[in-house]
């Protein structure tokens, strides 16, 4: 599934845009989103039950459209994201990794807790052609989605 973000400057007030499930989901209007509307497109992702296993694409193309900064094009991920940042497991990794290696990906960024899974149920052959990369934190998934890295400024914990 690929995914693309775009960033409109709202006239005139804002858009209303409906969730899923039919409740406004329009930005609130405060620091980065004030006056703007985001729109995260995932053209073949028209299987809800998809919808978690996109979480950390859709904090990647928030940040490449906020940042500037695009992910790198050889990189595939999956994962859905806690409300803290951990980056949880998902079903279907030997489909998911299978795809990608069909599609010419070298990388893909799959939850470390997935690890078992790539182990015992992805093929020899494709394990052997992709770097797979675990990530146990959105931080991590930034910092190998992105080219050069994306740190990410902790606050502190005083």
């Amino acid at each position: 599934m690929y995914a693309a973000g775009a960033s409109l400057e709202a006239q005139g007030g804002h858009w209303p845009v409906r969730g899923h499930h039919g409740g406004d989901v329009s930005p609130g209007g405060h620091g980065l989103l004030r006056g703007r509307n985001v729109h995260i497109h995932l053209p073949q992702g028209a299987i809800p039950k998809d919808g978690p296993s996109a979480g950390v694409t859709m904090c990647c193309a928030l940040v490449s459209l906020f940042s500037g900064r695009p992910v790198r094009v050889d990189t595939a991920m999956t994962g859905e994201v806690s409300l803290r940042g951990l980056v949880l497991p998902v079903g279907g990794i030997k489909e998911k990794l299978i795809a990608a290696h069909q599609n010419g990906i070298a990388r893909v960024l799959v939850p470390a807790r997935n690890l078992s899974d790539v182990e015992h149920e992805v093929p020899e052959s494709v394990r052997a052609e992709l770097k797979i990369v675990p990530c146990a934190t959105m931080a991590d998934v930034l910092e190998n989605a992105f080219e050069g890295g994306y740190r990410l400024a902790m606050p502190s914990k005083l």
